[in-house]
């Protein structure tokens, strides 16, 4: 029959076991500094990005009507063109 000094022993040996396997879990606290830095540093360049795109859709929607304003301005100068052409070849 096993002593209690035995199964106290082994008992020791299962939390050396237990403890070693979470130290090999645990984050070390430099390299979770290092992984705050870095996040911190994206969530930056996150906004960054974010701030630029807004002002990328606003140009986008202002330049719509350039576009529509010159759409305009080419029909309506081609119809003068082709109206002037078909009354002199026309007539």
């Amino acid at each position: 029959m096993a002593s209690p000094s035995d199964a106290v022993q082994r008992q020791i040996e299962y939390l050396g076991e237990v403890i070693s396997e979470l130290e090999s879990r645990v984050i070390d606290p430099q390299e979770f500094g290092k992984l705050q830095g870095q996040v911190q540093a994206l969530e930056a360049k996150v906004d960054t990005i974010g701030r630029k795109l807004d002002d990328l859709v606003t140009l986008a929607h202002e330049g719509k009507g350039g576009i529509r304003a010159l759409w305009a301005v080419g029909g309506l100068i081609a119809g003068v063109l082709g109206w002037l052409g078909v009354e002199r070849v026309l007539k």
